[in-house]
């Protein structure tokens, strides 16, 4: 039952503030991104959630337990898919269960009935650079999954694909994130894509950057097939732009 919660985050480089007094939560099985432009901070607040780097100030905690600067907590999915190219799909996909010293044999035995549930079924033994660009992050979304059944970062995961797959990859993930029980935050800066996948939309502005605005996505992720052509989905998007300063 994953809760993941920021308090009073704050970051700097050196002398230069990138962070200051993030506060947000993500609650059990929810979808919730953090949007933003590029270079706002962002990935920063990734990577002190994993653990590669710790806080000027603040503290993260998983469940109740404070978890800040310890790395290997939460699973964390960059925006390319990094699967080896001379391993398998299946044998890709099981890394995170053989680092934990799982045994191959225990591991596939684990992943084997996740590759229907995530599309991938008949990919087991082919290698990467014999899949499409969406079967790959599909792959890549099983490794994580496997990573932490709990919660996953996920670092603007769909950017790398062009528009149709893209829209095709979103249909996907909602359908699958509402099989498995997995509290999901992701970040990217493309607002449709915010209003799309998420239950809510923390807005990351400002330099330093911190958190200006939430905005609560009403309709049920399993009635979004045409939800981007509503009027509904305009007035999110307005709200979204007005938080962001940008009317």
């Amino acid at each position: 039952m994953a809760e993941l919660e920021i308090r009073n985050l704050s970051f700097a480089y050196e002398d230069a503030d990138v962070l200051r007094d993030v506060n947000l939560v993500l609650h059990d099985r929810e979808i919730v991104c953090i949007l933003g432009a590029s270079g706002g901070g962002k990935t920063t607040i990734f990577n002190l959630i994993a653990g590669l780097l710790f806080p000027g100030e603040g503290r993260i905690l998983l469940n109740g337990r404070d978890i800040t600067g310890t790395s290997g907590q939460i699973s964390y999915m960059l925006q390319k898919d990094l699967l080896l190219p001379y391993r398998t799909i299946e044998d890709n996909v099981i890394l995170p269960l053989l680092v934990r010293h799982v045994s191959k044999k225990a591991a596939r035995e684990a992943a084997s009935p996740l590759f229907a549930e995530f599309g991938l079924e008949g990919t087991q033994k082919k290698y990467p650079h014999q899949l499409s660009g969406g079967m790959r992050q599909r792959a890549a979304f099983l490794r994580t999954y496997l990573f932490s059944g709990e919660a996953a970062l996920l670092d603007e995961p769909f950017s790398a694909l062009d528009t149709m797959t893209k829209g095709d990859m979103h249909r996907w993930y909602l359908d699958v994130m509402e099989k498995i029980p997995v509290s999901t935050l992701f970040i990217t800066h493309d607002i449709d894509e915010a209003i799309i996948l998420s239950d809510r939309v923390y807005i990351l502005s400002g330099k330093p950057g911190t958190i200006t605005g939430e905005v609560k996505i009403g309709r049920p992720k399993t009635e979004r097939r045409d939800f981007a052509l509503t009027t509904e989905f305009l007035e999110y998007k307005k709200q979204i732009l007005e938080l962001l300063g940008r009317k």
